[in-house]
């Protein structure tokens, strides 16, 4: 029944309904993530932080918070934890990729391109990303060859 009221509590605030039925802190957080109250978002995410101990839904949003706030270097720090845990998140990973080239990092955004290129010949969603996303020149050229290079195992 709790587990029931959790995921009701869940998608009602996804919703934009009202706040959830059972507060939990990452609830609190997500309400207050979404009355953009940052400062105070952030403020109640980091007094329980731990990040050995630390849930992905928790660094999501301290992430998030980063973003908006402004807090480029934390939100990358977020991101690579979260990969730690869940390494399969395109969106994050992606993300991740942009950090890299926008800061001027070619290792860490050619180790970016490998691992997004590894998850999709994983789900089988690379020429069809490069095709939609419309990824020309020279980032669909090295998609490519990353992909080639994963097909000959290396």
């Amino acid at each position: 029944m709790i587990r029931f009221l959790k995921y009701l509590s869940l998608y009602l605030l996804f919703l934009g309904v009202g706040y959830a039925l059972v507060p939990g802190q990452t609830e609190k957080v997500a309400v207050q993530i979404k009355e953009r109250k940052y400062f105070e978002a952030r403020e109640d995410l980091l007094r329980s932080f731990d990040r050995a101990n630390s849930s992905p839904e928790e660094l999501l949003q301290l992430a998030e918070i980063a973003e908006q706030l402004g807090f480029v270097e934390e939100m990358h720090q977020m991101h690579e934890a979260y990969v730690q845990q869940s390494p399969d998140d395109l969106w994050v990973l992606r993300k991740i990729e942009l950090y890299h080239r926008l800061s001027g990092d070619f290792l860490g955004y050619v180790e970016s391109l490998k691992a997004i290129a590894r998850l999709s010949l994983k789900q089988g969603i690379v020429t069809s990303c490069s095709q939609h996303c419309g990824l020309r020149g020279f980032m669909r050229k090295n998609l490519l060859n990353l992909r080639t290079m994963g097909l000959k195992g290396f």
